[in-house]
């Protein structure tokens, strides 16, 4: 008889789920986007829950229909479905997010309370060096993540962002600014937004950890593993919702006079000691460091995970877990500045197909998509995508950017949005009825 999961099992997995997907980045940008926003925080922020929380709840969803990003990767093609899902890894692993997530966690709760006599690279390794070691620790019995991350360090958490949030609503005066430009469209600017949390793709690859965690919990079942992930999204989706309303909202109510600001995370800092003075350095510091923590050990397990698989176990899971907390540990030491730069044209080229992969995924039981139909969908995406990381960084390509920039939402970054949708209904309509000839 198929076992089944207890409550207590169950919100402990979903709180593991919110806590990967909960990072750096879901951090600074809600409050980032409210200030800048102000009175159109609203419109921005479902904007940013679009790709921030529907798609990544998604993403779990398709994932577990269908048994892994790799296998949903081959309906495009088998070098595609190997290829494209260790691009994602790379990307939302040692290549950008978990650096991102030591050298965040050092540079909004360490540097600001750091003697400027001290050498700040010296203490930049030796935060990254213990964060990653402790990282490290944890991933080395993926069995354990749940009892260390689901019921330990997620409700330290949310009880420690909760008692920021009281403390911000009840000590800040509510002085709501007008939007700034670059939120003139403000849903179409948080849509965007919402691709810097890196969630979505984060999806694609967590339903792994989630799926071994089940498994360890002795829930083989398909359909049962399918409905515990979809489950677990819904709640983490809540729970991130919720999270960043509450993020977006501490923004607003300190944005009148106050848009010039670098980051979210100075929004952060600023309201902390405003609020609890010196003892809100201890509450950012562990805000901080807990939500990279988690979101760093995710990663690094599930990355680790895919190309021991990948392998065939030829290297290990713990050979590659040394291997890509190495590489993190020194990018990490970088600097954020330098992997934020980094991370915007891979992100902008890579984050479409995702979307559209979860789409056709969720809606293929119902349309039937042969391999043609994703073929040219997704890599039309992927064409249009990687032009406009491209022009991120300054680089054209001739007669194809001048192409690009007369497509439908081209300033508003969402020019790929309208063509893949149009490949994608002319193909399965024109399969359909091509289907009904051949019957006849």
């Amino acid at each position: 008889m198929e076992r089944k999961l207890s409550k207590q099992e169950f919100i402990s997995i979903s709180l593991l789920l919110f806590a990967l997907l909960f990072g750096s980045g879901n951090l600074i940008f809600p409050p980032m986007l409210g200030n800048q926003a102000g009175t159109s925080t609203i419109t921005a922020l479902l904007g940013f829950a679009t790709t921030a929380v529907l798609f990544p709840v998604l993403g779990f969803l398709a994932i577990s229909k269908s048994n892994g990003v790799q296998n949903l990767g081959n309906r495009v093609g088998l070098n595609f479905g190997m290829i494209y899902p260790a691009i994602i890894f790379l990307a939302i692993g040692p290549g950008i997010a978990i650096p991102r997530n030591g050298s965040l966690a050092f540079e909004l709760s360490v540097i600001p309370y750091l003697s400027p006599d001290f050498s700040l690279s010296v203490a930049r390794f030796i935060y990254t060096f213990l964060f990653f070691g402790f990282a490290y620790y944890l991933c080395l019995q993926p069995g354990k993540l749940v009892d260390r991350i689901g019921k330990i360090l997620t409700p330290i958490l949310l009880a420690l962002i909760l008692v920021f949030f009281i403390g911000a609503v009840w000590k800040t005066p509510i002085e709501v600014a007008f939007p700034t430009e670059g939120y003139k469209n403000a849903f179409t600017t948080g849509f965007l937004e919402g691709y810097n949390t890196m969630d979505t793709l984060a999806a694609l690859n967590f339903g792994l950890v989630i799926a071994s965690t089940l498994k360890s919990k002795q829930i083989e079942d398909e359909k049962s593993i399918i409905k515990y992930t979809s489950g677990a999204g819904l709640v983490a989706g809540g729970i991130l919702l919720a999270v960043y309303t509450m993020l977006a909202y501490v923004g607003v109510i300190s944005s009148a006079g106050n848009q010039e600001v670098a980051n979210g995370g100075h929004i952060l800092l600023d309201i902390t000691n405003h609020v609890f003075g010196s003892f809100g350095a201890v509450i950012l510091i562990l805000i901080f460091t807990l939500a990279c923590l988690t979101t760093a050990v995710g990663l690094l397990n599930s990355v680790s995970e895919y190309f021991a698989e990948l392998t065939n176990h030829r290297v290990t899971y713990k050979q590659w877990l040394f291997i890509y907390t190495l590489i993190s540990l020194t990018l990490a030491n970088f600097g954020l500045n330098n992997i934020l730069k980094f991370s915007l044209p891979v992100l902008t080229a890579i984050y479409p197909p995702a979307i559209m992969l979860i789409i056709m995924a969720l809606l293929h039981d119902s349309c039937q998509f042969n391999r043609l139909t994703y073929q040219l969908t997704i890599y039309l995406t992927l064409f249009i995508s990687i032009l406009s990381g491209l022009g991120s960084l300054g680089a054209e390509i001739p007669i194809f950017s001048a192409l690009l920039s007369k497509l439908p939402f081209y300033n508003e970054g969402l020019e790929w949005m309208l063509p893949a949708a149009f490949v994608l209904l002319i193909l399965t309509v024109g399969s359909r009825l091509f289907a009904r000839k051949t019957t006849r």
